[in-house]
């Protein structure tokens, strides 16, 4: 009887992994089962093992007709040197170069074609075949997309310069990573970062109101350059734009034709939600898979109405400019096509990795770490960067149409304090200086507008309906403003660890329903959060009570309690929290001074020393006196407490009980 092992790939999607008691699903079961029991296995000992395929890195830069070339020299070797007859060595070939084939169709969608076994074997998957076929179609688009963009990139590589080896070095380098099939580092880092998004934006209406006003920020603005900044043709075409597409009428064949093909392109495609739950719903069963369709609902349709909008406001008017021109008509279609794309992806941006800064696009492990912790920040990145590009004009000159008609929509859907670094800047400012600059801002536009005109400029137009949705608008200083350098390397992930901190604090102290609130995704902590500052008021995370500046406690009404539910954090609240937050920056700022004030004090040695001192604290205590009795003042008690030179009492009796025995 003959003994071996037949090794199953248990990456293979017909096959997926393991034995119930070792985490093996029953379908993986059965195939093993199945094969166990087929006569044409009879004299096999059968068992179950990983086929593990070499890491994606060994097959970069490999090519297939060198390979070729060393196994028919080895052949030719076999032939002279072992005396091996032909017939023999012409059959080694075939099989080393069919095993070397089969591995190359491995890596990815070309494992549908590596030849199986004669009859069907049990254990493939029987349910959701239309995901499946999905994933199928999808594989086979990729695989055959690679081989054309193969060919494009060497043409590209061929017209770089030979007297710039750095483009080219870079150039090579994101040639290769576009090119580069993911390996089981992509996969953890894909499952993290969709994970990340379900958790924080899933179900989410306020996520994709944000993603709505990416049509004002970006879109109007750069269309403006192409019909004219001078007047409000640009607003009225994307209006006009948006709404025929959310209604689905005024819509041409000749339209339509181009936004289906946008469409079959992946161009208007939600590209981002795609992503999302493809690597979601591999770590997921069906049912839960359906439940992440569900919550990406809100985001996906409107990121598809956004990229469709933008395609069909510069087709129209690209199209009607090529069709008075000398073009034909299909000849006015594909240049309107081509330039209503490239503005797609100018405004809306490439959702894959082909748009990946190139320092987290490649394959080891500092690259994943990288673009793990890159999770959400890619909107920030291509909004800054384009925002620069704009400053070149389409005459070479100097153009600042773009970034000014983008700043003055962030201003009106977000606030002054929501131009790039504006508030992080602000908020050192306060620190360093001790002057309460965006309080003095809400004053100033209070006193000249009223109400109006305050919650206008501090928080945009969303906040005359009673949300704030100016924290999402906002772009920070990296490694600085009013987060932590922690804040900025982990970003989703840091917060994701602080509410699980929370979540264990508050069980801790036997807050069920608070640890309950910091444990769960957002959406469904919106509700529970909505609930508690309705019924029972506005607390910190350890139960404090917040209060107004008229000292009330804080409780929210039934509209703002319904929008926060949904997702949106009031305005009452944004405008209280950002107050006590100026606040505390100045208390921080003048507590510094007042303890250096102290210090110099007590490290005075002459009496003139001391008189300066003195003399300083007293303008230290004007100072002070302008907050009304927000700083507290320099007094002799104060003084005295904070120069003794007393031994710390609790010290000494801290010491006193670890000398003595137990």
């Amino acid at each position: 009887m003959r003994s071996s092992s037949i090794p199953i790939d248990l990456r293979d999607p017909a096959n997926q992994a393991g034995l119930k008691k070792h985490g093996y699903t029953d379908e993986e079961i059965a195939l093993y089962n199945n094969v166990k029991g087929d006569p044409e296995y009879k004299d096999f000992e059968i068992v179950i093992e990983p086929n593990r395929q070499e890491g994606e890195s060994t097959f970069m830069g490999a090519s297939a007709v060198n390979m070729q070339r060393l196994v028919d020299n080895a052949i030719e070797k076999l032939k002279t040197e072992w005396e091996v007859d032909p017939g023999t060595a012409n059959l080694i070939r075939l099989n080393v170069l069919e095993t070397l084939a089969d591995d190359l169709k491995a890596r990815g969608a070309g494992r549908f074609a590596i030849k199986r076994a004669g009859s069907i074997i049990e254990g493939y998957q029987k349910t959701n075949l239309k995901e499946v076929l999905k994933d199928y179609i999808d594989g086979w688009s990729g695989m055959m997309t690679k081989q054309d963009a193969a060919l494009e990139f060497l043409e590209e590589l061929k017209e770089i310069p030979r007297n710039k080896p750095q483009l080219m070095a870079y150039a090579s380098k994101y040639a290769q990573d576009m090119l580069r099939n993911q390996e089981p580092m992509d996969r953890i880092s894909a499952k993290m970062r969709s994970l990340a998004f379900i958790y924080f934006l899933g179900g989410s209406l306020r996520a994709a109101l944000v993603n709505f006003t990416q049509n004002y920020v970006t879109g109007i603005p750069f269309l403006a350059r192409e019909v004219g900044a001078k007047s409000l043709k640009a607003e009225k075409l994307y209006h006009k734009a948006m709404f025929d597409v959310a209604t689905g009428k005024n819509i041409s064949k000749i339209e339509q034709k181009m936004l289906d093909e946008m469409i079959n392109k992946g161009v208007a495609e939600d590209q981002f939600i795609r992503q999302i739950n493809r690597e979601v719903k591999g770590v997921v069963g069906q049912a839960t898979g359906k439940v992440v369709d569900i919550l990406s609902k809100p985001f996906s349709w409107m990121e598809k109405l956004n990229r469709k909008s933008a395609a069909l406001a510069m087709f129209r008017e690209k199209y009607r400019y090529s069709s008075n021109k000398t073009y034909t008509a299909e000849e006015a279609f594909h240049k309107a096509f081509e330039e209503a794309q490239d503005f797609v992806y100018k405004t809306h941006y490439l959702m894959t990795k082909a748009n990946l800064p190139s320092i987290a696009a490649g394959g080891d492990i500092g690259a994943q770490f990288l673009k793990t912790a890159y999770t959400f920040r890619r909107f920030t990145h291509n909004y800054l960067l384009s925002l620069h590009h704009s400053l070149n004009g389409e005459d070479g000159k100097l153009a600042l149409n773009v970034m000014a008609r983008s700043l003055a929509y962030v201003v009106l859907l977000a606030g002054l304090p929501a131009i790039p670094f504006l508030d992080d800047l602000l908020d050192e400012w306060e620190k360093f200086f001790g002057t309460p600059v965006r309080a003095n801002m809400r004053k100033t536009l209070r006193e000249t507008g009223g109400p109006v005109l305050e919650k206008l400029g501090m928080a945009g137009i969303p906040a005359l309906m009673g949300i704030d949705i100016s924290g999402s608008l906002k772009i920070g200083v990296p490694l600085a403003g009013a987060g932590t350098p922690q804040d900025t390397i982990y970003g989703v992930y840091g917060g994701m660890a602080r509410k699980s901190l929370n979540a264990m604090s508050a069980v801790e102290r036997e807050d069920y329903l608070r640890a309950m609130e910091f444990a769960s995704p957002s959406f469904i902590e919106a509700v529970l959060k909505a609930y508690r500052m309705s019924e029972t008021g506005v607390t910190t995370p350890r139960g404090r009570v917040i209060t107004d500046e008229q000292g009330k406690p804080i409780r929210l009404g039934t509209g703002e309690g319904i929008a926060q539910a949904a997702g949106f954090r009031p305005e009452r609240l944004a405008r209280i929290s950002g107050e006590h937050w100026t606040m505390e920056n100045v208390q921080k700022h003048f507590k510094g001074r007042k303890d250096d004030l102290y210090s110099r004090y007590r490290l005075a040695q002459t009496p003139e020393e001391k008189r300066r001192v003195i003399r300083d604290m007293q303008k230290f205590n004007m100072e002070a006196r302008k907050y009304r009795g927000v700083i507290p003042p320099i007094t002799a008690t104060s003084m005295g407490q904070a120069t003794q030179q007393k031994p710390e009492k609790s010290f000494v009796g801290f010491g006193r009980m670890m000398e003595s025995p137990p």
